[in-house]
């Protein structure tokens, strides 16, 4: 029978892996953010050289998001 220190102990082990599962989890899913993004402006209508500069509303954010993300990688 395990004792109340035990228990705590084996619960905080549990949730820091949980924890940690979650950090790759969330690192693997960021990867294709270039691609999604790209994906998602082709679906919108937005050309591929187009500035935020020059579009409105989501269109325009969309583009913004896009031109960051290709500069930032």
């Amino acid at each position: 029978m395990m004792n109340s220190a035990e228990k705590t102990l084996r619960r905080i082990r549990i949730l820091l892996a949980l924890f940690l599962v979650g950090l790759v989890a969330s690192g693997i899913t960021a990867l294709p953010l270039e691609w999604e993004i790209d994906m998602l402006a082709a679906w919108m209508g937005i050309p591929a050289g187009a500035g935020p500069e020059s579009l409105d509303g989501l269109a325009r954010w969309i583009a913004f998001v896009r031109e960051g993300l290709h500069v930032t990688g």
